[in-house]
């Protein structure tokens, strides 16, 4: 069943428990400790993106910050777990794909779907960001996270 409303999304992705993710990423990337829960909270966030692209008939691709993908690729790998929980979140598959490069025509795509999204983003949550990989962006806490 399909996530229908923000506050059952953010639950889920709120009380979702990617502690082991996080510390292996934490370990390959020698992170700093405020460093860590920030990255969290891009994560998070990039997972409701996610959500709010769907939930508005949208599926586009969605690229995370540097450090979000750090997770990302440590949650993809536990494969089981992962689709379970995008099946349960989106009912789909958050795929991955590591060949976009800057300027490509697929990266500038999901530019313009991280614009559309922001502008959702800011009329839903109260703040916006753009995620694109290789750029930092400071990310606010998950919501009710703090």
């Amino acid at each position: 069943m399909l996530i229908r409303t923000e506050s059952e999304a953010v639950a889920m992705i709120r009380e979702a428990n990617f502690e082991e993710y996080i510390r292996q990423a934490q370990n390959s990337s020698n992170w700093y400790s405020s460093l860590v829960k920030e990255s969290e909270h891009e994560y998070r966030h990039f997972l409701l993106l996610h959500w709010c692209s769907r939930i508005n008939g949208r599926n586009h691709f969605i690229s995370p910050t540097t450090n979000a993908c750090k997770i990302w690729e440590k949650h993809i790998l536990d494969s089981v777990k992962y689709r379970k929980f995008c099946q349960g979140l989106i009912e789909g598959y958050i795929d991955y794909y590591p060949t976009y490069k800057v300027g490509s025509a697929e990266y500038m795509a999901g530019l313009r779907e991280a614009e559309y999204l922001q502008k959702y983003y800011l009329s839903t949550f109260g703040f916006s960001h753009v995620y694109i990989r290789n750029t930092d962006v400071m990310s606010p806490p998950f919501p009710r996270m703090a």
